[in-house]
């Protein structure tokens, strides 16, 4: 559904003036949520998305910017980063990010255009791997419902180290990095960045694509993880668009209508199943 509108929640008599945070939806349009000073909670909301405000330790105000199962937000932080957050995600920071470290947290996916600062490095901490960057754009996958956590660098430069990761990773732009929950090990690879940086638009349009490239797209389009033999999914090709209303029941079914295939969807994981063949 898409929003409209802006929110304003200023401090008390007694306490010091409201800070804002900038934020805006699918559509383009533009919120401001200000994080109130004083001790209440907060809870600024348009639609099914939300930005929830409260009074931490009394020193630092926690801001989260949470996003329902079945919508995305933009938003643009209090340094000028701008955010995108696909379904079911939380965005959490302390303060006004404008200590000598601008400090996030990020359950589900995110992209972000970090706000260059030389002086003040962004540092996106997750359990499985921090990101410290100075100015870039990259996505990230972090669901905890998922197999693995992943970082797609598309401009820039960042670097992955701590939390379960065996060791710092420096990525150039088109690296994929895959850290993998249960074997605790991480792999890079070079990937096309066009699929992981599309789904914050309205559609989807494939040219005589791969299915490979396309079912990475309705991954990070649906917030799904998908899982079909690889050798397979890079020989078969398909054309078609995709608009925002469309489940992704919906487009698997006509996909099994072209390809001979069948699915299993169990919550957010999806299982693809290639038909065998029939004797002639």
């Amino acid at each position: 559904m898409k929003r409209s509108g802006r929110w304003k929640t200023t401090g008390t008599d007694s306490g010091p003036k409201s800070r804002e945070a900038v934020n805006a939806n699918s559509n383009g349009s533009t919120r401001r949520c200000a994080a109130a000073s004083g001790s209440a909670v907060v809870l600024l909301a348009a639609g099914t998305n939300y930005v929830v405000v409260k009074d931490y330790l009394r020193t630092k105000i926690e801001t989260n910017i949470v996003t329902s199962a079945h919508d995305k937000g933009e938003y643009v932080l209090p340094d000028g980063t701008h955010i995108w957050l696909n379904a079911g995600s939380v965005l959490r920071y302390y303060g006004d990010l404008t200590g000598r470290r601008r400090v996030v947290e990020l359950d589900g996916e995110g992209f972000f255009k970090v706000r260059h600062d030389a002086d003040r490095p962004f540092i996106l901490q997750m359990e499985d791997m921090n990101i410290e960057v100075l100015g870039t754009e990259f996505d990230v996958i972090n669901y905890a419902e998922f197999a693995t956590t992943e970082a797609i660098l598309c401009n820039g430069s960042i670097r992955a180290y701590g939390g379960r990761l065996p060791a710092p990773v420096t990525l150039k732009p088109g690296d994929r990095l895959v850290f993998d929950r249960k074997e605790g090990r991480a792999s890079r690879s070079r990937v096309s960045t066009r699929n992981y940086s599309q789904w914050m638009g309205g559609s989807l349009s494939f040219d005589d694509t791969s299915l490979a490239d396309i079912l990475t797209n309705l991954e990070r389009w649906y917030a799904v993880e998908i899982d079909a033999p690889e050798a397979w999914t890079r020989q078969v090709r398909m054309s078609f668009k995709l608009i925002r209303n469309e489940s992704i029941e919906e487009i698997l079914k006509a996909m099994s209508l072209v390809v001979e295939m069948d699915y299993v969807c169990a919550g957010r994981r999806i299982t693809i199943i290639p038909k065998q063949p029939k004797n002639s």
